[in-house]
């Protein structure tokens, strides 16, 4: 407590009502870190809980009501009313993350980020899995390379915006989260139902292309802030989100089979017009299930944490008085606006691990696993099955590596960088497969290719997953909302990079 304040001692004798406090009176930010982390119980009529032997305050609460609870001499009717709230450092001493009242919220916080992460990619994946839709449509072009160029790159140029151009690390989730959803929602729509439209081919492709750029914008949105939103929550909430991640792909292979099951081989425009139609009203759903999340008690209580981060002037006093000066750290607003250099510092190499992971996944999925063929059954070329099985196989072990990650092999943040380039190996591999080189490295065998797209989805699902925990773990709470977003991006950069690896393979080597 900085020079002129009263002891505690003799701030806990006077009897009479106190007067205001001067602003010298408050404690530095290393001494509440101190005093709250140690198990006590709050005063009788402070609205406080323990969770984790840390005493949680909510809204409302003052930094001089934590001063007082250092005294032990709180009460309310004492309490004044002009002092500032609690800024985000002082929250992020208290608790870095909440814990959920009751196993019904927490139940509900793991399928909501479950149903949450499957609207997050599940555009992409319904534009790219009815192959056999776009070769109808499209049979002198490959439609599923041009959506998958397409959406990449204009969702990778969008989310760069979001991310570090702004320079802000602060996030509007509701505004991000809402409006991204409704963009897929309406692109879900709008490109299937161009095909009443009778367009010219040239004039359909630019339609179908122009709604694959607005649904990358929409989707660039959600991924500057899902992750960082699940950050927010306990560790369930992170790893409910990668299921559900893991699921939009694999939803979209199981919506896309049974449309061409339930159809003739001949009803492939209305079997995927169905198929379009029920992945629109899916991501209807999953916007319904974020507003379900945002009413929750423990959505509530970190809104008030943001609220309070964004409001509150405090800080700046805090910092300074308090540590402004020991740090070197020129000043509160460094501290409060956290930036893309440190966060790298901390985190860099975990996000090279994520995208590397990714850009091995799209140098192969879905183009050159769709374009291999069956070597022994044969009879699914014709049926066009074959791709659709193995597009779905993928999606199957994506899902069951993300499912796995409170099981992680022994892999750490400083090993995890060995089955992410173990797998990598695997891309020459399949393109060998294709053209049919090397043999005895990789037969044309339909139980190698397998055993490869196996590999290929499972640690898809659990290695990048992975990675995106340790970012989680290595960072501060306030340092969250900036990770993220960056992890997000790299995410994204490796899905461009290996789109574009995948695209130069199509046209260069396998031809």
């Amino acid at each position: 407590i900085s020079e002129g304040a009263l002891s505690f001692k003799q701030r806990g004798s006077e009897t009479r009502e106190r007067p205001s406090p001067p602003k010298n009176i408050l404690p530095s930010r290393e001494q509440l870190k101190s005093f709250l982390r140690k198990p006590k119980m709050p005063p009788p009529g402070m609205h406080s809980q323990r969770s984790d032997e840390r005493v949680v305050v909510h809204k409302g609460e003052s930094l001089e009501d934590l001063v007082g609870l250092m005294r032990g001499s709180l009460s309310p009717q004492r309490r004044p009313s002009s002092v500032a709230p609690v800024s985000d450092h002082q929250l992020s001493a208290l608790d870095d993350v909440p814990v959920p009242s009751s196993f019904w919220e927490e139940f509900l916080i793991y399928w909501l980020f479950v149903l949450i992460g499957v609207g997050y990619l599940f555009p992409f994946s319904a534009l790219t899995q009815p192959v056999d839709y776009w070769k109808k449509l499209f049979p002198d072009r490959s439609l599923d390379f041009d959506v998958t160029a397409t959406f990449m790159y204009t969702n990778l140029v969008m989310l760069f915006v979001l991310v570090f151009a702004s320079g802000k690390s602060t996030i509007n989730f509701t505004r991000r989260m809402v409006g991204g959803f409704l963009g897929q929602f309406l692109v879900l729509v709008v490109v299937p139902s161009s095909y009443f439209l009778h367009l010219h081919e040239t004039s359909n492709y630019l339609l179908i292309m122009g709604g694959t750029a607005f649904v990358a914008v929409a989707t660039a949105f959600l991924d500057s802030s899902v992750i960082a939103l699940a950050m927010q929550y306990p560790f369930s909430a992170q790893q409910a989100l990668q299921v559900g991640v893991g699921l939009s792909t694999l939803i979209g292979s199981v919506y896309r089979d049974i449309t061409k099951a339930a159809m003739p081989r001949s009803e492939v425009i209305l079997s995927s017009l169905i198929y379009f139609y029920t992945g629109a009203v899916t991501v209807l759903l999953c916007l319904l299930g974020y507003i379900w999340l945002t009413v929750l008690p423990i959505s509530k209580q970190i809104q008030i944490r943001r609220q309070i981060s964004l409001e509150n002037q405090l800080t700046a006093q805090l910092l300074e008085d308090g540590e402004g000066e020991s740090e070197g750290d020129g000043g509160a607003k460094g501290k409060e606006d956290v930036s893309v250099l440190s966060v790298l510092t901390k985190v860099g190499d975990l996000h090279m691990v994520i995208a590397l992971v990714f850009t091995a996944s799209l140098s192969v999925w879905p183009s050159l696993i769709a374009d291999l063929p069956a070597f022994q059954f044969e009879s699914l070329n014709d049926s066009q099955w074959w791709p659709l099985l193995l597009l779905t196989l993928f999606s199957v072990m994506d899902v069951v590596g993300r499912s796995l990650l409170f099981c992680r092999f022994g892999l750490t943040r400083v090993t995890i960088w060995v089955p992410c380039l173990a797998r990598t190996l695997l891309v020459p591999l399949l393109v060998m497969v294709k053209t049919g080189g090397f043999p005895l490295l990789a037969p044309r065998s339909d139980l190698f290719v397998i055993l490869v797209v196996t590999v290929m989805g499972f640690t898809n699902g659990h290695t990048g997953s992975l990675a995106i925990i340790f970012v989680k773990e290595a960072v501060d709470q306030r340092e969250s909302n900036r990770a993220g977003a960056m992890s997000s991006f790299f995410l994204n950069f490796g899905l461009v990079l290996g789109a574009s690896v995948g695209l130069l393979l199509k046209s260069f080597v396998i031809g």
